[in-house]
């Protein structure tokens, strides 16, 4: 078993092709370049390993959360650490070139809350 705790976007300390699986929690929200996380992630994926993820996504472009989001997003940044609220992350996904590719979109239950979309799902080296 081997654990690793970095910079997703400099993974250099592990070897290319070396690891089984990457969990990704609420994390690609975050990340200064999304496309070069994804990179490294599925660089230190061996053939056929997996990785998992579960983060928040911009609303629906014409909801009222998706202007709100808009609004407080300069705020928003400032004290989550970067976390952008209106990434589409789902099309990072999907240029990322994984060999398979399972999304799955949902609304939390958090009746005012400005991340209520998220999505989950795994990707295939």
């Amino acid at each position: 078993l081997f654990r690793s705790l970095a910079s997703g976007e400099n993974l250099s300390e592990v070897a290319s092709g070396s690891v089984d699986v990457v969990v990704c929690i609420l994390v690609m929200c975050s990340v200064g370049n999304v496309a070069g996380f994804l990179k490294e992630a599925k660089r230190v994926l061996r053939p056929g390993g997996a990785f998992y993820f579960f983060e928040h996504v911009k609303g629906d472009d014409s909801s009222w959360l998706h202007f709100f989001q808009q609004v407080l997003q300069p705020t928003w940044a400032h004290i989550g650490d970067g976390c952008q609220l209106s990434r589409d992350t789902w099309k990072d996904l999907e240029n990322a070139n994984f060999s398979e590719l399972n999304l799955r979109y949902f609304q939390a239950p958090f009746k005012w809350s400005i991340v209520r979309d998220h999505m989950m799902g795994y990707a295939i080296k």
